[in-house]
C-alpha cells in the first residue's frame, strides 16, 4: 500500500461518519502526527510505501466508533501551546481561544497582577493566559486530581518550570481562599443533561461528563457561584464562555445585582462569551 492509497482509504472511511471538510480534518491530524507525513509529503511522496498498514488500522477503528483524533494524536494546539490531553480533561476548542483573545485585547498587563482559571481542566487557558503575561500571578483550580496532574504536566512541557499555582478547589462548595483575582476567566460545564441527544457522540461518549454537564434545574449554578463570590466585594472582571441559551438568564441575574454585562458572538455566530464586572 502507497501513502496515497492509505490516505484515500482513510478519507473513504470516515467519510461514512464526518462531513467533508472535518474528514480531510481527521485525516491531516492522523497522517501528520501520528505518522508525521505532513499534507504536502501525500503529494511529493505520495507513492512511496506506506510501513504502518497495522497501527493504521487500529487507528481507522478507534475514529470509526468516534473517538475524538485527538486522543489518538494525544494533544490539541491551543494558542500556539501543545497541550497533552486525556478522557479526563475537555478538548480544548477554537471558541476558548476565541475567549483568550477577549481577555487579551481588553486588558493592560501592566494592571493585571493576579489571574485567575476556575475550572482549568487542561490547564489550556492558564497556560495561554501566563505566557502572555508573565509578570502576573497566575492560579488555576479543578475538583479533579487527575485534570490538574495533566495541567501541570502540560504547564512542564511547554514552559519547562513551575510558573502557575495549581489547586483542587470545589467552587460550589468552598469557599475561596487564595489572592483575590483581578481577572477571572473560566470555561464551566454548562450543558443542561437534558441537552445531551443533541451533542456529537465523540463528545458525549469520550469527554468527562464532570466537565460538560450541570443539573436541568440550575444551569448556572457555576456562574452564580463564581459572581457571588467575587462581585461586588472585589474590582474583579470575569470572563465566562457560556452556552448561548443562558445568555439572557444569566444577564437577568446579573442586572438584579447591579453588574455590568458584557456579550460577544463567536465565529458561528452564537453568544459565546460574557464579561462580567461591578
Amino acid at each position: 500500500m502507497t501513502i496515497r492509497e492509505a490516505y484515500l482509504k482513510s478519507r473513504e472511511l470516515l467519510s461514512a461518519l464526518y462531513e467533508e471538510d472535518e474528514t480531510r480534518s481527521i485525516c491531516k491530524r492522523l497522517f501528520e502526527d501520528v505518522f508525521l507525513i505532513p499534507e504536502n509529503a501525500l503529494i511529493t511522496r505520495a507513492d512511496q510505501a506506506f510501513t504502518e498498514t497495522a497501527k493504521l488500522e487500529t487507528c481507522l477503528q478507534r475514529l470509526l466508533k468516534h473517538e475524538p483524533v485527538q486522543h489518538i494524536t494525544g494533544f490539541e494546539y491551543f494558542h500556539g501551546l501543545r497541550i497533552e490531553v486525556s478522557p479526563d480533561v475537555l478538548i480544548p476548542r477554537p471558541e476558548t481561544e476565541e475567549l483568550v483573545d477577549w481577555v487579551l485585547s481588553s486588558c493592560n498587563p501592566d494592571n493585571v497582577h493576579v489571574i485567575a482559571d476556575i475550572c482549568t481542566g487542561s490547564g489550556c487557558i492558564a497556560l495561554a493566559l501566563k505566557r502572555n503575561f508573565p509578570t502576573a500571578e497566575v492560579m488555576a483550580t479543578d475538583i479533579s486530581d487527575k485534570a490538574l496532574q495533566l495541567a501541570q504536566k502540560n504547564e512542564q512541557s511547554n514552559f519547562h518550570e513551575r510558573t502557575i499555582q495549581f489547586a483542587r478547589h470545589d467552587i460550589l462548595n468552598v469557599q475561596w481562599s487564595f489572592s483575590i483575582p483581578d481577572i477571572i476567566v473560566c470555561n464551566p460545564p454548562y450543558i443542561a443533561f437534558q441537552e445531551a441527544g443533541l451533542m456529537a457522540e465523540n463528545v458525549l461518549e469520550f469527554e468527562p461528563h464532570q466537565a460538560l454537564f450541570v443539573q436541568d434545574d440550575d444551569p448556572l449554578v457555576f456562574y452564580k457561584k463564581i459572581i457571588q463570590a467575587f462581585l461586588p466585594q472585589y474590582p474583579s472582571s470575569i470572563y465566562f464562555e457560556l452556552n448561548p441559551l443562558t445568555a439572557l438568564e444569566l444577564k437577568d441575574f446579573c442586572d438584579k445585582l447591579d453588574l455590568k454585562t458584557e456579550f460577544r458572538k463567536d465565529l458561528q455566530g452564537k453568544i459565546r462569551f460574557a464579561r462580567i464586572c461591578a
